[in-house]
């Protein structure tokens, strides 16, 4: 049961190819992008662009102190399950989430630019896998890049290598306090991310496909809240993410505190010869079963 906890927030960073019509936004925005407007016009989006740029988190490395619950009717009983851990980042090198249960490591889910790591402490067995190996995060055009990203409370594109060079196929639109960034992605998807505008910070980032005419099958949103000043830029205490599929919803929420930019520490996990491997599709398989 424990392995299963740790594959939902994979699995909820790769299910964001489902279907969804919906749209969380009551105000009609309006575009101010230079194929809708004016030379100004287009010189107003460039700025509020780059705003969004440089209100990114500039440090190359960040931890913190994680609490890490489950949401949503998809996991049951598992919702009731609140752990502590460590989220642990280095640009452009690792993402990893440490679970921890009763002061031990349970689990371990790690991100690097080569490929997707997850390991189960309790039952002694692991997953490995590259991005285009595994069937969900190829459908949905994920890599590492988008990955990293949606930890860093940052802009990204899949197919891009960062937020600056991701940063020119968005268009923008003002909606009241709000202003969005919008661009399509890897297999027609849209990628729509919220942000402040006194601020330019990422609020919220939904991910669905083009219309097609057919009924909405699903959602994908990740939301950032309670930001705050960490090495010099604001950056939230709050992500939750939330993945609807017709009438099941599952999600998880971390709650970030002691942040701190030190480096001492092992950016990617050997894994001990006394672990048995698993097939990931196989496992997601099995997991989305239950």
């Amino acid at each position: 049961q424990m392995f299963r906890q740790l594959l939902i927030p994979l699995l909820l960073l790769t299910l964001s190819a489902c279907r969804s019509t919906r749209s969380v936004t009551t105000d009609t925005p309006t575009p101010i992008t230079a194929s809708k407007g004016t030379t100004a016009a287009a010189e107003q989006a460039a700025a509020y662009k780059a705003r969004v740029l440089n209100a990114a988190q500039r440090t190359g490395c960040l931890t913190a102190k994680v609490r890490f619950q489950l949401t949503g009717n998809a996991v049951g009983s598992m919702t009731d399950m609140t752990v502590s851990g460590t989220l642990r980042m280095k640009r452009d090198d690792v993402v990893q989430l440490s679970l921890r249960a009763l002061g031990i490591e349970v689990g371990r889910l790690e991100f690097s630019p080569q490929d997707v790591l997850l390991i189960d402490r309790m039952g002694k067995r692991y997953v490995r896998a590259k991005y285009g190996d595994v069937a969900f995060l190829r459908q949905a055009g994920l890599d590492f890049h988008a990955v990293q990203a949606l930890f860093w409370n940052e802009i990204f594109l899949p197919g891009t290598q960062n937020a600056e060079a991701a940063l020119p196929h968005f268009d923008v639109e003002t909606a009241k306090n709000q202003t969005l960034l919008r661009a399509e992605g890897a297999g027609r998807l849209a990628y729509t991310f919220h942000t402040q505008t006194s601020n330019a910070r990422v609020t919220r980032v939904e991910v669905q496909p083009q219309p097609t005419g057919s009924a909405a099958q699903g959602s994908f949103v990740w939301t950032y809240d309670k930001f705050g000043q960490v090495a010099g830029s604001l950056f939230p205490a709050q992500m939750a993410c939330s993945v609807t599929l017709g009438s099941k919803q599952a999600g998880f929420n971390l709650a970030l505190s002691h942040f701190d930019t030190e480096d001492g520490w092992d950016a990617h996990t050997s894994v001990s010869s006394k672990y048995k491997e698993q097939n990931a599709n196989a496992l997601f398989r099995q997991i989305l079963g239950m």
